[in-house]
Formats: structure tokens, sequence, C-alpha cells
């Protein structure tokens, strides 16, 4: 789904210590929610479908401590990723 170079710089940006906000920022989605921050204050990535976000989550190396998790848009604009454990 994604390519091989976008996957390698986000492996080795990790690497660096720049932390989970590169992996978010480098993905290769369509576009950005007009509404939707993350903690950076950035745009959230929006992707069409449940499936599509949860995808991207298990394809993601991320810390074992670090859990992705897919929500809806509270505006219905597709869904987003997130850190953050459920309220529920």
């Amino acid at each position: 789904m994604y390519g091989f170079s976008v996957l390698n710089l986000a492996h080795e940006s990790f690497n660096q210590n720049k932390g989970i906000n590169m992996y978010m920022e480098i993905m290769n989605t369509n576009e950005l929610c007009r509404r939707c921050t993350g903690a950076d204050g950035k745009l959230k990535k929006t992707y069409d479908s449940r499936f599509d976000a949860q995808e991207t989550a298990d394809s993601l190396t991320v810390p074992e401590e670090v859990k992705l998790r897919v929500y809806e848009c509270p505006d219905r604009r597709g869904w987003h990723l997130t850190k953050q454990q459920s309220a529920w």
C-alpha cells in the first residue's frame, strides 16, 4: 500500500529519536482534516475508511508502550489515528 521509501524514512526517523509524531507526518494519506489536530497542533490525516486507518496503524512500527487507536472524525469527515486511550 505504501512505498518502501516512505516506510524506510519512518523507521529511520524513529531511530533518530524524533518520535511517533514523525510517523504521523509522513504517512501517505489523501488529505488533512479541516478541524481535528494532534497534540502537536498540526491537522490530522484523514482516512476514507476505518479499515484504511487500521491498516496504517497495524503497518507502523511503534514502541510497545504506544498503542495507536482508530476513531471516527467528530465532523464525520473520515477516520483518524490517535495515541490517546478511549474515554470509555
